[in-house]
Formats: C-alpha cells, structure tokens, sequence
C-alpha cells in the first residue's frame, strides 16, 4: 500500500504540489476563522433556571419554588444531574445534561418543562419575572468588564445610562450573550403609604395597590371607519409622572374622591438592592458583566466590542465613557504569543539542524516545509471539528513540533544518500521510488504508534476530558499531516528539478557523528551488563523522584489579575460589607505593583454566578508595563497580598483568578481546588461535623486557604399569625399576610414610561413604621 502512495504521487506530481498548497491555503482561512481562547472550554453541559421572589426567605424559596423546578427538569432525556441553591429571594437550579447532548437541544427541553413547573408553584408567590431560563453561555464566558466613569453624575444616573444605552448597544454585538449590570442605584417611582391615613380613611394598602393597578394601561378599541377610511381607536391612560400617580383615586365614598396623596407620598428614589461595586476604596462605581455566547470567538467578540465601546463613548453625554478593566483578550494573546514564540523558536532550530546533518540547501528545505504543511493541516482538521485555539490545542501542536520532522528527515536523508543518476543506469524518480519503498513502512509504522499513545486521552470524558482532548486530537492530526507529507509530498518534491545539481550522499556532519555513534557502541557493548545496571537504577531513580512530586490538575497559569474573595457573616448589612470591603481595597491598593482595585458586592442582576450579600470578589489589576510585569512578581503581590489581609477582623479571605475561580467551580463545584462535601439531613449534625472537619483539615500541610461554605442562613423576624384573633375580626391569614408583604417587602405594582425607558412603581409603607419592630406589633 505505501509503494502504491509513493508511486501515485510521483506519477501524479502537479496534483500532489496543488494539495500541498491548497492545504496551506485552507489552514491559513482555518486558522484565522478559529476561535482563540485561552483554555479549553470544560463547561459541562448547563442549563439554569432562575426565580427571584422579593422578601422570600430560603425556607419557602426551597419549599414552594426551588423543589417544584427540580421536580419538573427530572426525567428529561439527557439530564445528569439536578442542584439548587435556595437563598433570600433567589431560586437557582441547575441542570447538568449528558457531554453529547447538544446544548441548544437542552435549553430547548428545559424550557418546555418550565411550563409544567409554573404551574405546580403555587400563587400568590411574588414572582415578577416568573420562572427565567439563563443565557447560552460558557462557564467561563465572563470575557470583559467595564466601569461608567462619569464626573459629577451620580451612581444612580450612571445606572441608568448603563441598563437603556451601554447595556443594550453592548448586547448588539454579535457573540455577546448577556451583560450584567451591578452596583449603583437603580431609579424607582415610591409610593410611601402612612398607616394613620389609611386608617383614617378606611382603607388597606390592597386598596392602594389595586386602585395603582387599575389606572396604569392603554387599551385599544378596535376600528372606527369614517367614510372611506378606517382609524384605530386606543384609550390612553398610563401614568406618566409622579404627579399622575398622585392624583390616582384609590375610593370615592359619599362622591368623595380619595387620592393617592392623601394617605401616601409619591418621589421618584433609588430601589432596593442587592449588589454594590466599588473602585480603590473611594467611591462606588456602575459595572458591566459581559458573557459570550457559547462557543463564539472570544477574541474576535473582544475585538468588536472595543471597536462598539469607542463608538459610544463618542454618543454618551459629556464626560461619561466607559472603562474596561478586566479583559480576558490580553491574557489569550499572552498565551498564544507564548506558542507563538515556541513555535518560532522551533522552527528555527530544524532549519539549522536540518542544513547541518543533511549539508544540502534543497533537501534542508524540504524538511523544514513538513512543519507549516502539518500544522496547517492539523488547524484544518480542528476548525473542521469545532475545536478552539488555545494553550492546550496549540500546546498540542508545539510539543509535536519536534516529532513532525522525523519522518521527512527519515525520507528526505534516505533519498539523498541512495539517488545519484549519474552512477546506475536509472532515473531519479525510480531511484526516489526505491529509496521510499525501503524507508516507508518504518516511517508508517513509527508515526502510527506515536498517534496510537494518544488514543487513550481521545477516549477520555469528564473534565479531564474536555480538557486535555484538544492536546491529544491537535497531536494526532498534526503527526497524520506529517506522515501524509513523508510519504506523499516529499518524494514529490525531491523529484522535482533543481536549477543546479543537489549533493548527494551523506552529510560531512553525518560521516562523523556515525564515525563518533559507532566508537561508542564498540566501549559500551562489552560492557553490558554495567549498563543495564546503569539504566536501571536510572529507572529506579526516576519512580522515586516521581512519586516525591506534587500532583496538579493544570499548572497555575499566572493571568495576570488577581482575585481576593472575602466572605462575611451571613447576618452583616450591605452597607457594613460596602465599609469593610472599601477598607480592604485601600490595604491591597497599598501593596507596589498593584493598578487599581475593583469590588463587586453581592449581585445587581441575575447571572450565571450569582452571590450572596456577604460576598465580595475583589478585583486586583496589576502593572502590566513591559519589564515590570512577570508570573514570579504576581507570585510576590499574592504572598503580600496575605500577609496584609488574610487574617482580616470579620472576614474570611481566600486567593484566586478570574479564570482559575471559574475553573475550580465548574470541576468541583466550589471556588477551591480541592473540596470535601458532607451529605445528610440534620442540618445541626452537618454544622458539627463541618466544623470537626475543618479543625482536622487545618493540619495538613500544604493548606493554605481554608473555610466551609456557607449553609445557615441569616437570623429571622418571625412573624406568627393567631388564627383566633384573625377570625374574629372577620379577616384570613392571607389578608394579614399580604399586609405584612406590601407593607414592608413593598410591591411593584407597574411602571411608568420615559421614552424607551421604563422604571417600576413600588408601593409600601413609610420607613419610620418598616425600621420600627413595636409599631410593626402594633
């Protein structure tokens, strides 16, 4: 079969130069149309489902929403496995599916059995939104974030500007799945019911809410014809300012109308929150998330939204622009530039080696032509399959690079040595054609078996899996390429004429590294013995160095940002976190090296990796100046970075990378390395034991940051009703209990128009009677 290759090629030769330049052509379109990231993608296959119910605590989150999802996603085709979070007002519940399972197909089921999940959540819950099914994205979509930097605006003005202009010019460009809002104060029209009017006028907050709801619509009226023509009749009455929310009748007894602004005040004010952003510890900022969609082009979707950001910041008012602060494009250019550089290096090695041990220009070059054939190659077949360009894929092609040649080096030097026309009475294509039929099958058979060591890694699933095979199929296809062009391509070549007669015969260098090879085998083969010996205990060496090694899933890849996460007790205020937290970003901002400090407190909106109010994650950019900037100084920053915060009154400080964090959590499930979990169903028994845990975790050496998770939620107002007292006063539980809800959780009862924009109506009852427990008892 391989003399049959090697003969078709060289009968064939225009075709086999014509492939070899369409193989380049294709793997230069492929390369360029691949997607560039910096590591694989090891996203399992997730689909999220969210639910915000406002004042809800995580007892009934769990209990009326959080199970009835779960419940509905079980038995879905595909599904693997079922988690859920359940905290203060927030439901997520994520649903694993099977690795082959296409990721569109799964949303796509998801969403069908949100129907039938709706329908099993009981009503009356405030879910304003309903169930949510979360964006197409990647686990590690999180590509750029930026800050609204705008001189004598306030946060909640930026706020705006960033959820009606910034937020949605960003999700028009194409690859961007979702953007994230977080920090500032989000604009709201209040109204602040006072108990002692209503009382004195008979009425409840329903009556105010309903009266709100009942005044705040257009409708339209079908058509009206006139003569020849018809005309579309609306009837217009949506509210459009405060002063039209207060002049809102909530009853008319005796025909005397009662207002809005007799029993309440109407201002336009900041809405609750749950997330706060901050910079350098000085003043809060608005940020943006930016997700990609998943499997599109990060580098390429990085690359339009700058080109989108430089736009708006010519159309946003003066003195707003926006400021990316963490972009993920710099950290895959530096890992790619890494290859890059490798790659050249290479390159340039085998061409010096090549004209040295073959001593002839024209075979030299032929050698060196198998690396760019194989690569492209292989970038082909990859882009063909769907897989990115990233550290482990191109790593995959640099640790080939190496093997590429030897084939060709094989052939190449086989040819050299047995053609010389003017010596035998044949032609130099017979003479190639022999010299490839005595060298092809070693060459097939040694390239096979390097391609079948890696099969096993082609067969693996999981993490481990996505993660490593990329290395294993970018190996594979390059050292195919490699043996395509040692059997078809390179004969081709070496038959072609050459404007002046090509040495032949074995290089000066060859002559005397064979003369030099054949000294030492005659020393070392009567005395064989002393070398097994010698390659044994060689091998025994090695298996005691290497069981002394640490063990890594992946080497740390230094990002060049940092990220130090703060947890505190469940139980601390936004604003007391927002205080610690700015206090913490002055310490870091004090360490050399460091360029800015970025905090993101909580949540703003729901996300793919939603956190607690007693969560912060702080940003740590570095100095990123050519000279300064090394993975051994970001080294330094951290070990400084814990000297100065990790033993932090009320907070438990831990280390990490945007990319690392992402990593650690989608593998095991938390934001660490290694996690241990416990399971049971004694909450008390869980505690005690996750604190035996732990104590006995603390000894082992080599830990370094330590905690359990948070699983007890934050101390309660309970309020219980009397069934006795209720029913005398002719009323029921769920009147009491809607009172107690719009009153101090408050209820959005509409929204008022400006444009394009829309801001939601709140109603509930003065601060004086929410902050004070006695009158709420009263």
């Amino acid at each position: 079969m391989i003399t049959n290759i090697v003969r078709f090629a060289l009968r064939y030769r225009f075709l086999v130069v014509l492939l070899f330049l369409t193989v380049c052509a294709g793997g230069f379109y492929a390369l360029s149309n691949m997607p560039i990231d910096a590591f694989p993608d090891i996203s399992p296959n997730l689909v999220q489902v969210f639910a915000e119910l406002e004042g809800t605590a995580a007892e009934e989150v769990e209990l009326l929403v959080s199970r009835a999802v779960e419940v509905a996603m079980m038995g879905i085709p595909g599904v693997e496995k079922i988690r859920s979070i359940s905290s203060h007002g927030l439901c997520t519940v994520n649903v694993y599916f099977e690795e082959d399972v296409d990721i569109y197909l799964a949303h796509q089921l998801v969403a069908e059995r949100m129907r039938h999940a709706e329908e099993e959540i009981p009503e009356g819950l405030e879910m304003h939104h309903g169930l949510e099914k979360g964006p197409i994205v990647s686990g590690m979509g999180k590509i750029l974030a930026y800050y609204l930097e705008g001189e004598g605006y306030s946060t909640t003005e930026l706020r705006t500007l960033q959820d009606w202009v910034v937020k949605r010019n960003i999700q028009g460009v194409p690859g961007v799945a979702d953007v994230i809002s977080q920090g500032g104060h989000v604009r709201q029209y209040q109204v602040r019911v006072s108990p002692a009017g209503l009382l004195q006028y008979d009425l409840t907050i329903e009556d105010v809410t309903d009266a709100l709801r009942e005044n705040n619509l257009n409708l339209g009226a079908g058509l009206y014809e006139r003569g020849s023509e018809e005309l579309m009749v609306r009837s217009l009455g949506l509210l459009e300012s405060a002063a039209d929310v207060e002049q809102v009748v909530i009853a008319a007894p005796d025909g005397r109308p009662i207002y809005i602004r007799d029993v309440a005040t109407v201002e336009l004010g900041k809405a609750f929150r749950r997330g706060v952003a901050s910079l350098n510890g000085e003043r809060e900022v608005v940020i943006g998330n930016v997700y990609k969609l998943h499997g599109a082009n990060s580098f390429a979707v990085i690359s339009r939204l700058k080109d989108r950001i430089a736009e708006m910041d010519e159309t946003l008012p003066e003195g707003v622009r926006v400021v990316p602060f963490y972009d993920q494009s710099m950290l895959v250019r530096n890992s790619i530039d890494t290859v890059r550089q490798a790659l050249t290096l290479g390159l340039i090695l085998v061409c010096l080696v090549s004209f040295v041990f073959l001593g002839n220009l024209r075979n030299a070059l032929i050698v060196v032509l198998s690396l760019p054939f194989a690569m492209l190659l292989a970038f082909m077949i990859m882009q063909r399959n769907g897989m990115s360009g990233d550290l482990i894929s191109f790593g995959g092609v640099a640790i080939a690079l190496g093997m590429i040649v030897d084939a060709t080096i094989v052939m190449v030097e086989k040819i050299q040595t047995g053609t010389d026309p003017g010596g035998v009475g044949r032609s130099r294509t017979d003479a190639i054609l022999a010299a490839a039929q005595e060298v092809g099958r070693p060459i097939f058979f040694a390239v096979s078996i390097i391609m079948i060591v890696f099969i096993p890694i082609l067969t693996l699933g999981g993490v481990e899996g996505k993660m490593f095979r990329p290395l294993a199929f970018a190996v594979t296809a390059t050292m195919a390429g490699s043996l395509v062009y040692a059997l078809g391509v390179a004969p081709v070549l070496a038959s072609l004429p050459w404007r002046r007669r090509a040495t032949q015969g074995p290089s000066r260098m060859g002559i005397w590294l064979h003369a030099g090879y054949e000294r030492i085998l005659l020393r070392v083969l009567p005395r064989a013995r002393w070398l097994l010996i010698a390659v044994l205990a060689l091998w025994v060496g090695g298996v005691v160095i290497y069981t002394q090694l640490g063990k890594e899933f992946v080497p740390t890849l230094q990002e060049g940002t940092i990220q130090v996460l703060a947890h505190m007790n469940p139980n601390i205020s936004l604003a007391e976190i927002s205080r610690i937290t700015s206090d913490l970003e002055g310490n870091i901002l004090a360490v050399p090296g460091v360029s800015f400090v970025l905090s993101e407190i909580g949540y703003g909106e729901i996300s793919p990796h939603v956190h607690h109010t007693n969560y912060a994650c702080i940003t740590v950019g570095l100095n990123q100046k050519r000279g300064w900037f090394s993975p051994n100084k970001q080294g330094q920053i951290v070990a400084t970075l814990a000297d100065r915060v990790r033993d932090y009154p009320g907070a438990s400080i831990s280390f990490s990378q945007p990319i690392q964090h992402e990593l650690d959590a989608l593998i095991a499930g938390a934001g660490a390395a290694v996690v241990a979990k416990l399971f049971g169903p004694d909450l008390e028994v869980l505690r005690e034991k996750a604190t035996e845990i732990e104590a006995a975790l603390a000894h082992v050496q080599g830990v370094a940051d330590l905690r359990t998770e948070q699983f007890s939620g934050q101390t309660q107002v309970q309020i219980e009703l009397d069934g006795a007292k209720i029913a005398r006063h002719g009323l029921s539980k769920r009147e009491v209990q809607l009172l107690i809800h719009d009153g101090l959780g408050g209820e959005f009862v509409g929204q008022i128009f400006e444009g394009q924009r829309a801001f939601t109506i709140d109603v509930r009852f003065n601060e004086e009677v929410r902050n004070d427990l006695g009158q709420i008892e009263y």
